[in-house]
């Protein structure tokens, strides 16, 4: 027996970018199409990012944003990266409490602190996954104990490709099966 479908009221967009490409283009028409039907929808990302994202064709300038350091930082280890994205995420999921939060991916290992906070909080997340490499990237120690998590939180995932979701299957640990293709 499946259980009964929530309503949809807000949604927070989790942005791990650091810079502006083909993954913020089109999280940018997600949520102004989420926004058009009526979902209130908050997207967290960078400082340095929001007026970039902003500007992009079929954004909503409108919509709510809060900056952070959510992104994936290129200089950082992993667990200094898992340790910031984690804290700045933590608390705004308990401010908001969003009914969904989508978290587009544009590398497999980039949002590794998002999802510790995201299985922490219980917090229903799809993640899309739009990029993932033909040898796969190996998982960062620090990272281990997040897929610990990642089986039992109400998590699902979508790749834009097959092959897509089969790398970010094989790299998060999850049956093949478990991520969906939703083709761009």
């Amino acid at each position: 027996m499946r259980p009964a479908a929530r309503r949809l009221d807000r949604a927070l967009v989790v942005l791990p970018s650091v810079t502006l490409g083909g993954t913020e283009q089109q999280t940018a028409v997600l949520a102004r199409a989420m926004a058009e039907a009526r979902l209130e929808v908050t997207l967290a990302m960078e400082p340095a990012l929001r007026p970039d994202f902003a500007a992009l064709p079929g954004a909503a300038s409108e919509l709510r944003s809060v900056t952070g350091p959510f992104g994936w930082q290129a200089g950082a280890t992993a667990a200094d990266n898992i340790a910031a994205q984690a804290a700045a995420l933590a608390p705004l999921l308990q401010g908001l409490r969003p009914d969904l939060v989508i978290l587009p991916l544009p590398w497999p290992g980039h949002g590794f602190g998002l999802l510790q906070a995201l299985a922490a909080a219980g917090q229903r997340t799809l993640v899309i996954q739009h990029l993932a490499p033909q040898i796969a990237d190996p998982v960062p120690e620090a990272a281990a104990p997040v897929l610990a998590t990642l089986a039992a939180a109400p998590i699902r995932w979508a790749a834009v490709s097959a092959p897509v979701a089969a790398r970010a299957a094989a790299f998060f640990g999850l049956p093949p099966a478990a991520v969906a293709v939703v083709p761009n």
